[in-house]
């Protein structure tokens, strides 16, 4: 295998690895947990839906594009217009970032990729020794060198 074909292997291999950060970096992990203050945390994030658990009954309402009104909470539940007070209000739960599943995932991705590296490269060395006013090189590993 030639120098120019083994770097261009890397190279793509580095540029998979490199786009497969970048999607786990914006997108990263979710998770779906309680908020502690309710009426602050829909005011302030304004998430897309939340899920409220009703005090009276336990139902679980869908709650998408939840805004608040003084101690209300309001939105659609399947597309009707709710409002929900916060004293029926036993939980509510939305879709929030999982720093540590995310950071997990990247550490994981990132060995992976230093373990691929390490093994096209041929787990290292001095790199190729190339003689002087020729184009003969030495190697002390395989892959990358000539």
């Amino acid at each position: 295998m030639n120098r120019t074909s083994s770097y261009r292997r890397l190279a793509a291999t580095a540029a998979r690895a490199a786009a497969v950060l970048a999607l786990v970096g914006l997108a990263g992990c979710t998770k779906i947990a309680a908020v502690k203050s309710p009426l602050t945390y829909v005011a302030q994030q304004l998430p897309q839906r939340v899920w409220v658990i009703r005090a009276h009954n336990d139902s679980v309402l869908e709650l998408f594009q939840p805004r608040t009104q003084e101690d209300t909470l309001i939105g659609f539940v399947g597309g009707t217009y709710t409002e929900i007070p916060i004293h029926d209000v036993k939980q509510v739960r939305a879709q929030q970032p999982a720093r540590v599943r995310t950071a997990l995932l990247s550490a994981g991705i990132s060995g992976a990729v230093i373990v691929e590296y390490a093994r096209l490269t041929g787990g290292g060395g001095n790199g190729a020794a190339i003689l002087q006013g020729t184009d003969t090189c030495f190697c002390d590993f395989d892959d990358i060198c000539c």
